[in-house]
C-alpha cells in the first residue's frame, strides 16, 4: 500500500467518519481504481483512523465491480474492462462482504 496523496478531486479523507470498503477491479478500463484504492486505505493506515477499513482488488474486473450483484448479463460494458467471468466474481465475492461491513456498524 502507498502513502501516496490522493489525487485532486477524490475522496476527501478527513470528512471519513465511518467504516470504509473500497473495491476495484484490476482491469479498469476508466481510471487505476487499484491504485486509488490502495492509495486510500494507505492514507488511513499512515494516520490510524478510528474505523475499519479494507481495499478489495479482484483480477480480471473492470470499472463495473462495485455494481450489485443482480443487475442483468452485460450491464457493465466491455469498455469499462475486465471480463464477464472476472466481473462476477468480484460482484458475488465483494457483495457479502459489503453487507458484513455494513451489519457490523448496525452492532
Amino acid at each position: 500500500m502507498s502513502g501516496d496523496p490522493i489525487p485532486q478531486g477524490s475522496i476527501p479523507l478527513d470528512h471519513l467518519s465511518g467504516p470504509l470498503l473500497a473495491i476495484a477491479g484490476a482491469d479498469d478500463a476508466l481510471w487505476p481504481s487499484p491504485t486509488y484504492v490502495k492509495t486510500i486505505t494507505g492514507n488511513l493506515h499512515a494516520i490510524h483512523d478510528r474505523h475499519p477499513y479494507r481495499a478489495l482488488v479482484y483480477p480480471g474486473a473492470g470499472h463495473g465491480v462495485g455494481t450489485f450483484p443482480f443487475l442483468a448479463e452485460g450491464t457493465v460494458t466491455p469498455s469499462m474492462g475486465g471480463n464477464r467471468v472476472g466481473n462476477a466474481v468480484a460482484r458475488e465475492r465483494g457483495w457479502p462482504k459489503l453487507l458484513a461491513l455494513l451489519a457490523d456498524t448496525q452492532r
